[in-house]
């Protein structure tokens, strides 16, 4: 007999056969099961509903089902083989959560092939749904084919427990020498850890952990040849008890994780199903490993088990008692943050508080959003009057241009608010705590050198699902290992405790979180966009009626409704189509009721042929209605014939040329502005503005998340006739041109110039038959500045417009809350463009662009189209008709607060609402202070109070001063209304991109 084995070169392949024979080893089958299903339906079915007569036996293989149709199947384990230590095993192609005693009990999946059974059981009942699982594991997973989804099997089984511990012992240990080696030998060098032809056949100058690793897994896989796999594992203690982690090295905080999106590659239902599923998963997970910890965000997926699945939520409220549940993130879903108004995207830290409120006992300190498509600068100021003080993402690891510079940081928002963030670097949030991960998460710490800790979220998402027993056998093992970082589960707030206390020593990073990628969802559905800026108005109107009648406020049904539209695959357009069809009816519906029910407010009590205006902005501001154009106060609505009229200036127009007293605008023969001048003062154009621009779009890989920067080298001009010159109707001046679109498609330009306004309002409507291109409309100016102003939700963001820094030069796509300016330096006077409801912009050397449509592949458009109940018009987004508005002005820093573009983004695109009723006023009578400062929203409180939400958008600094009716006092409050302190004659600071909302209250006494 020969001494030991002095090749260590030859022991990777030796071990990895051994793991491939013990994991034959773990599963033994006891029985098949026979099947029976009670049929499918697009619509879930409790389980309690289907009658005893509805199920019938399938036989395998047998296929079922069109995609995201819910079915029942019933499992009966025969008496011969109930018992204890019973796992099940279902091979279907679908996500499945089963069934005991009529409660969740596990979620099983591609990931989840197994569960445990509880003892003595006699039948399970499986509730599935036909639609693809595991998305984005690495496993290959089964696609749907035409005949629907595939059940192969049903079975019970044993599970070798000295196997199973014998696996991972071997598997964690393997897999660690993998990572050494690949350090040593970088993958395709000098061969391959696999070890096939071409293996590295010696170790000159391999480090010393990799040669104590391979003995070990030698003398490893020699135990398990003579004495079995109890041998195995009892070979390794030595090593587990003398290779121990580096004192030096980083922790990796574990926290359970799955990333649910409500709606993506699913419908809003599908999403709901997910959530059961994971939640169950995570509650069985937590009874087998119970160092094991879940966090998980979105108060709407609680909401939606709880309504669906009572027991299982009970289920989660006393994990989130004993604490390993943590119930935290502080928005109702993960919203986007970039498209959504200031108040709306408020609304979803306000609900979401009250949901984790209920969760908890106490608001959620943590912003959780892992997976959003950049971070508006305002998201601080929100957090901090809204009881939230943390933050994390991994989204800004996917940078396209340059690297995020920090991990933990300290996170000051335009205003100057400060929160404690955390980002992932190198990895993402569907970690499954394998070597490699680990490493990379301690090399990529960016402040490891003043804090030794980075937070790890470990388990499938973006379908759901979570971690798996997998990983909490390896994270047993890699506690405290060689080679890889320490790790432990462990909370989130618990980590964030940890690194508050180096808080002094973070660098800090002020102003927006600018994702270098995603840009075309800013414009891609952009019908979509337009029915939520229609909803957001909607529901503004409607609450300001309330505050004026003194109605008190609206339930939460419709904002949670719109909030949920947030969600970052929703409102950003990057979903498949059948999440649109449900959800634009929807938003047409909210706006339609609310519509409905502040009709209804202000036309209580109406007397007889009282015909009436409601301005439901707190903003002074000019509506025009049956040809006449009127004057209205900020908030208030009047009869029109006690309603101040706006002189009938002549407005003329002829030719090429149109104006009115403030106004003159002259146009190429093309469509193009070649003069504007407002007040006197002409636009410095470089060459003529309103350039229509067409651009053929095809991003290499995310259709419709992105506009990729070569495209916009590719812009040719589109080239309009001009067929009428008029005054219409109204007395307005008009001029409109038309023409061709690319191959299919045909659009009418319109400027129209309204008497007195200092604004030329531009419509562009006709009917959009394209595929694969993009239209844009761009302004080019001689303002050179180095930044251009861009609206933002409460507030706005300096943005280079120069040439230069590779940051810099990766915004050549922007968010933009529907106005932004260019200027010289100075910023005392610009060109300023506003838009009804379109996000995506740009400025460069003085160009101001906006992108009006795009014609992006529909996700999933072209998959499993013989089993989709719908098939989608179009493969491509934004077919048929649009029409799109927008404005343009001067900007001049000295103008009055209604003629600021935040403001005239607001009054332009916002309808004064014709009434039959009283008239209707509040007891806010002005506002005196910078013009910058913007009275955006009227909410309603009970008891007759009500809370006036203002926000500074241009970066000033001043004092302002409300003014009230006799009897009435304004305190200051935060946006969650709990702070108050009280204004001295209704003076108050104005800082820099402040947030503000007063109270309006009855005088005490």
């Amino acid at each position: 007999m020969l001494p030991a084995n002095p090749f260590l070169q030859l022991v990777p392949q030796r071990s990895a056969r051994t793991l491939r024979r013990i994991e034959a080893l773990i599963w033994q089958e006891v029985a098949p099961l026979p099947i029976e299903w009670a049929g499918c339906s697009p619509h879930r079915r409790p389980l309690s509903e289907i009658p005893t007569s509805a199920w019938e036996p399938v036989q395998t293989p047998f296929f079922w089902g069109k995609q995201f149709d819910h079915a029942w199947f019933r499992l009966r384990l025969p008496a011969s083989v109930r018992g204890k230590g019973l796992w099940l095993r279902w091979a279907e192609q679908g996500e499945t959560t089963v069934y005991v005693n009529g409660q969740p009990w596990a979620g099983l999946d591609v990931a989840h092939r197994e569960c445990p059974l509880p003892d003595e059981v006699d039948e399970v009942f499986l509730e599935v749904v036909c639609m693809e699982s595991a998305i984005w594991k690495a496993t290959p997973r089964a696609a749907l084919t035409s005949e629907g989804c595939r059940v192969e099997k049903a079975s019970l089984l044993r599970r070798n427990e000295a196997a199973w511990k014998a696996y991972f012992d071997l598997q964690a240990v393997h897999e660690i020498a993998l990572r050494e080696y690949q350090q040593w030998c970088p993958r395709g060098a000098e061969g391959d850890f696999a070890f096939g032809p071409g293996m590295r056949a010696h170790l000159d100058s391999a480090p010393v952990l990799y040669r104590r690793l391979l003995r070990a897994l030698d003398e490893a896989t020699s135990a398990f040849d003579n004495g079995g796999v109890e041998a195995l594992s009892a070979s390794l203690e030595p090593y587990y008890a003398e290779l121990r982690a580096h004192s030096s090295d980083i922790a990796v905080a574990l926290t359970g994780h799955a990333h649910i999106d409500l709606v993506w590659l699913w419908p809003e239902a599908a999403g709901e199903f997910k959530a059961v599923h994971t939640f169950s998963s995570m509650d069985r997970l937590m009874e087998m490993y119970p160092e094991f910890r879940f966090g998980y965000s979105q108060p709407a997926s609680y909401e939606a088990v709880a309504r669906q699945e009572p027991g299982l939520m009970e289920r989660v409220r006393a994990r989130i008692q004993s604490g390993q549940w943590e119930a935290l993130g502080a928005t109702y879903v993960e919203s986007d943050t970039l498209m959504a108004c200031g108040e709306a995207l408020a609304r979803s830290f306000l609900l979401g508080q009250e949901g984790f409120a209920d969760l908890n006992g106490d608001p959620s300190r943590i912003l959780w959003l892992p997976d959003v498509f950049g971070y508006a600068g305002c998201l601080p100021q929100i957090m901090r009057q809204t009881g939230v003080d943390r933050f994390y993402t991994t989204k800004l690891t996917w940078g396209s241009v340059t690297k995020f510079p920090y991990s933990s940081f300290i996170w000051r928002g335009t205003d100057g608010s400060e929160i404690l963030a955390h980002v992932s670097q190198g990895f993402g949030y569907n970690c499954v705590v394998k070597p490699h991960e680990l490493r990379i998460a301690a090399d990529e710490y960016r402040q490891a050198d003043v804090h030794g800790e980075v937070l790890m979220p470990s388990g499938y998402g973006d379908g759901g699902g979570g971690a798996t027993v997998d990983m909490c056998e390896r994270a047993r093992r890699f506690a405290d290992l060689a080679g890889v970082p320490r790790v432990k589960w462990s909370r989130v707030d618990e980590f964030f405790d940890r690194l508050d206390a180096v808080r002094a020593r973070l660098p800090v990073y002020q102003g927006e979180l600018y994702l270098q990628y995603h840009r075309g969802v800013l414009t891609t559905h952009g019908d979509l966009k337009y029915a939520f800026r229609a909803a957001e108005r909607a529901l503004q109107t409607e609450e300001a009626a309330r505050v004026v009648r003194g109605s008190g406020p609206m339930d939460n049904h419709a904002w949670k409704r719109v909030v949920f539209s947030q969600f970052h695959d929703y409102i950003p357009g990057s979903s498949i189509q059948e999440v649109y069809d449900e959800g634009l009816p929807e938003l047409r519906k909210i706006a339609d009721e609310a519509a409905r029910n502040t009709a209804g407010l202000l036309n209580a009590d109406a007397p007889p042929a009282a015909a009436a205006l409601f301005n439901p902005l707190p903003v002074a501001r000019s509506f025009e209605h049956e040809s006449r154009h009127y004057r209205m106060a900020p908030l208030s609505g009047a009869p029109l014939a006690d309603l101040p009229r706006v002189a009938d200036a002549a407005v003329r127009g002829e030719g090429l040329r149109i104006e009115n007293s403030r106004v003159r605008a002259e146009f190429t023969a093309e469509g193009r502005i070649a003069v504007f001048a407002v007040d006197e003062y002409e636009i410095p154009f470089a060459e003529a503005g309103g350039r229509l621009v067409f651009y053929p779009d095809l991003p290499h890989q995310f259709d419709a998340w992105d506009i990729d920067r070569p495209t916009l080298a590719l812009g040719s001009p589109v080239g309009l006739t001009h067929t009428e010159t008029a005054v219409d109707a109204s007395g307005a001046a008009c001029i409109r041109f038309s023409g061709k679109v690319g191959e299919k498609s045909e659009l009418s330009l319109l400027y129209r110039l309204r008497p007195e306004s200092p604004v030329l309002d531009i419509q562009i409507q006709g009917e959009w038959r394209e595929t694969e291109k993009l239209l844009r409309m761009d302004f080019p100016t001689a303002f050179s500045g180095r930044q251009a102003r861009f609206g933002a939700p409460f507030g706005s963001v300096l943005r280079s417009q120069q040439p230069g820094e590779p940051r810099d030069e990766s915004m050549w796509e922007v968010p933009a809350s529907r106005w932004a300016i260019v200027s010289d330096d100075g910023e005392r006077e610009g060109f300023a463009l506003m838009s009804e409801a379109k996000y995506g912009w740009s400025a460069r050397e003085g160009t101001l662009g906006v992108s009006l449509l795009r014609a992006a592949k529909v996700t999933m458009s072209g998959i499993h189209p013989p089993i989709r109940r719908e098939t989608p018009p179009s493969p491509f987004s934004d077919q048929g008709e649009f029409c799109i508005r927008l404005a343009i002005t001067r900007f001049d820093a000295g103008a009055r607060r209604e003629e600021m573009p935040a403001a005239l983004a607001e009054t332009l695109f916002t309808p004064a609402l014709v009434y039959a009723g009283a008239a209707a006023g509040t007891v806010f009578e002005g506002l005196e202070g910078p013009s910058s400062l913007l009275p955006s929203w009227a909410r309603p409180e009970a008891g007759g109070s009500w809370v006036l939400r203002m926000h500074e958008t241009m970066g000033w600094r001043g004092r302002a001063r409300i003014r009230l009716a006799d009897g009435w006092e304004a305190m200051l409050t935060d946006l969650a209304g709990k702070a108050e302190a009280p204004l001295q004659d209704g003076r108050f600071s104005v800082d820099p991109y402040a947030l503000i909302s007063l109270r309006i209250r009855p005088s005490a006494g």
